[in-house]
């Protein structure tokens, strides 16, 4: 099998791909790297196609930021709502039989808390049968960033 994995640099993303790599081709997108590898994608997500044409059997999505680190709630709210959605659209066109993302515990759109509110728009903008979405929602991710 073919997966794509966006956010293959960050914490969840590489123990992700690291696991896949194992028994399946694995393909990383990143927005930028310093390595020459036939098995990285470089996505620009300030486009309208983030990446050329290319069939996958899955895609996951494991980007996330901080407001801290993205350094307002609107870049925040472009990496973890625009951008993930860009993947989901990308999934679409791959013929994936798949989109796997991460979202939150206490995901809602609702919600009082910024973040949350997020990661609730995201997940009830991906509730499409179009394809098999899985959603997961871990608590506090923990691990060296």
């Amino acid at each position: 099998m073919k997966f794509l994995v966006f956010g293959a640099s960050g914490l969840v993303g590489k123990e992700l791909s690291s696991q896949l790599a194992n028994k399946h081709d694995t393909y990383l997108a990143l927005r930028n790297s310093h390595e020459s590898s036939s098995n990285i994608r470089i996505v620009d997500f300030e486009k309208e196609n983030i990446l050329p044409p290319e069939k996958f059997d899955g895609v996951y999505c494991c980007l996330g930021t901080t407001i801290k680190k993205a350094g307002s709630k609107e870049a925040f709210r472009r990496v973890d709502l625009d951008y993930v959605l860009k993947c989901y659209k990308f999934a679409k066109e791959a013929q994936a039989s798949f989109f796997c993302v991460i979202s939150s515990l206490g995901a809602n759109k609702d919600s009082s808390l910024f973040y949350n509110s997020i990661k609730g728009e995201m997940e009830e903008l991906l509730n499409d049968t179009t394809m098999k979405t899985i959603i997961v929602r871990p608590s506090l991710l923990v691990g060296e960033r």
